[in-house]
C-alpha cells in the first residue's frame, strides 16, 4: 500500500488502526493515499451503488437491522454508529440497548461494514459534516484491508465507495482551497 499510506493493510478488524498522532506528510501523503486506493480499485469489479433503504426495516438488535434503520433516516442511530466506529473501528454483529456489542467476537462479517460505509457516505453527502467523511475514510481503510474476503456484490459496493471518497475529497479541497488551491 505504500510507505506513506500504511492505514489500509493488515488485519484491521482484530488489530484496528488508532490513527492517533498520524503525521500529515502533505502532498506526498495524499498521492500515496490515492495510489493505495487506485491499487485496490484495480482489483475490484465494476462499481455498484448501495441498495436502497428497506421500506420497513426490522426492529432488532442485529447490526444490519440497526444500520438499515440508520440508512433509512434514523439520525440518532447514524450518530451512534459514527461514534462507535470512531472509537472501536469495528462493527459487531449486534448491540444491546446501551449499544454494547452483544458478542465482542462477532465482528468479522464484512456486510455490516459496507452498510456502515453506506450510512456514513449518505450522511456526508447530505450534510457535508466532516466527521462523517472522516469515519467513512476509516471504514474504507478497513474494507480495503479485507477486500479479498468480499463477495462480488460487496466488492462492487466498495468500488463505488472508493470512487465517491475521491470525489468527496476533491470537492472538499476545491471548497477549502478555492480557485488558487491547484
Amino acid at each position: 500500500m505504500g510507505d506513506l499510506y500504511p492505514y489500509a493493510s493488515g488485519d484491521l478488524i482484530d488489530q484496528p488502526n488508532t490513527y492517533f498522532y498520524t503525521e500529515f506528510s502533505g502532498q506526498p501523503f495524499v498521492e500515496a493515499w490515492r495510489r493505495a486506493r487506485q491499487d485496490v480499485l484495480s482489483t475490484l469489479p465494476p462499481p455498484a451503488p448501495p441498495p436502497p433503504a428497506a421500506n420497513e426495516p426490522r426492529q432488532s438488535q442485529d447490526s444490519l437491522d440497526l444500520l438499515e434503520r440508520a440508512f433509512a433516516g434514523d439520525m440518532e442511530l447514524r450518530e451512534t454508529f459514527r461514534r462507535k466506529f470512531e472509537i472501536t473501528k469495528r462493527v459487531h454483529g449486534g448491540y444491546d440497548d446501551q449499544f454494547r456489542a452483544l458478542n465482542r467476537q462477532d465482528r468479522k462479517n464484512l456486510a455490516p461494514y459496507l452498510r456502515a460505509a453506506d450510512v456514513f457516505e449518505l450522511t456526508y453527502s447530505h450534510f457535508s459534516a466532516l466527521r462523517y467523511l472522516n469515519v467513512l475514510h476509516k471504514c474504507l481503510d478497513t474494507l480495503c484491508a479485507h477486500r479479498d474476503q468480499l463477495d462480488p456484490p460487496l466488492a462492487s459496493r466498495l468500488a463505488w465507495h472508493l470512487a465517491r471518497e475521491q470525489t468527496h475529497f476533491d470537492q472538499l479541497v476545491a471548497r477549502v482551497m478555492g480557485p488558487y488551491g491547484a
